[in-house]
């Protein structure tokens, strides 16, 4: 039995648009080292225009800015006060999204302070009975750095 493929019209078709390609491609690559800003081109009853401008300039990595790492902030949820975990959150514990870092009691209940994306622990921002605002940072994450 013959391994199934395309049929042999169908290989002669794309052998076709390939070979227009690479034409297309040539003369586009000529065009630019000529110095033309506009092209059109018709092979085999196909037309293409093109607008050439400078190709890209290859970026250096000394080029490139380093990438700074996602950073978010645990709030409040709510007027009262900061209470930790036993045993707290400290910088450099790593921490998946909506992990739980530490409470905020207010009218007698414990509020949930969760990590808002995975990271690492960057800085605690309130002590233990800290009066804390709606919205204020409580803790700061950092995005954990790949390798």
């Amino acid at each position: 039995m013959r391994a199934a493929g395309p049929p042999e019209w169908l290989r002669y078709i794309q052998g076709m648009a390939s070979e227009r390609m690479d034409l297309c491609r040539r003369a586009l690559s000529e065009a630019r080292e000529r110095g033309m800003s506009r092209v059109q081109l018709s092979v085999e009853g196909v037309r293409l225009q093109a607008v050439l401008g400078e190709p890209p300039e290859e970026e250096s990595p000394a080029d490139l800015a380093p990438v700074e790492p996602k950073r978010a902030q645990a709030t409040s949820p709510v007027v009262g006060w900061f209470r930790p975990l036993d045993p707290p959150i400290a910088p450099g514990a790593k921490v998946a999204k909506g992990d739980l870092l530490g409470h905020v009691f207010a009218l007698e209940f414990l509020n949930d302070v969760a990590a808002p994306m995975a990271g690492v622990v960057d800085e605690v921002l309130a002590a233990a009975d800290d009066a804390v605002d709606f919205g204020r940072p409580l803790f700061s994450i950092v995005e954990e750095a790949a390798g």
